[in-house]
């Protein structure tokens, strides 16, 4: 995989409904939202649903452009963004997508809003997931964490 090849742009209606079936059940759900988002879902609600907070929504996309990736982020706190709602399309899992979509969501987040720390909150059990962050350099936030979820953040330098 080149990551040069890979960016990020704004969601559109279509991509909302393609988004929607990469959530096949509601742990899948559950994994991507936590208990913010209701399961099942109507695929044509999916756009407001995501839409009606203040995060701000990313399609990770390659050369032709196809959706492999989904990810938000919004201001937590003062310089502090949280990461959420990131999933990589099922047929795209495996090939370092996931990682690259984490990049360039960190990039993206630092440039818009200056942030010098990051968080985000993952299911314990999702080890894949906790494999990227942490080797993208996000440590565990025991404190504000619980048995389920864990919180972790980095400091931007």
């Amino acid at each position: 995989m080149d990551a040069n090849i890979l960016h990020l742009r704004s969601p559109t209606a279509e991509d909302y409904i393609i988004l929607s079936s990469w959530i096949r059940n509601r742990q899948e759900m559950a994994y991507w939202t936590g208990s913010q988002l209701p399961f099942p879902f109507n695929k044509n609600e999916l756009r407001l649903l995501l839409t009606q907070s203040t995060e701000q929504s990313y399609i990770l996309t390659n050369q032709q452009n196809n959706p492999l990736g989904f990810g938000q982020f919004r201001v937590n706190g003062p310089n502090s963004v949280l990461l959420c709602r990131i999933i990589v399309a099922p047929t795209f899992r495996g090939f370092g997508f996931g990682k690259s979509l984490c990049r360039l969501l960190i990039t993206s987040a630092v440039q818009r809003t200056n942030a010098s720390q990051l968080t985000l909150r993952v299911y314990r059990c999702n080890y894949r997931a906790l494999a990227i962050y942490q080797s993208l350099r996000f440590t565990a936030l025991e404190i504000e964490s619980d048995p389920q979820i864990l919180t972790m953040k980095r400091i931007i330098k």
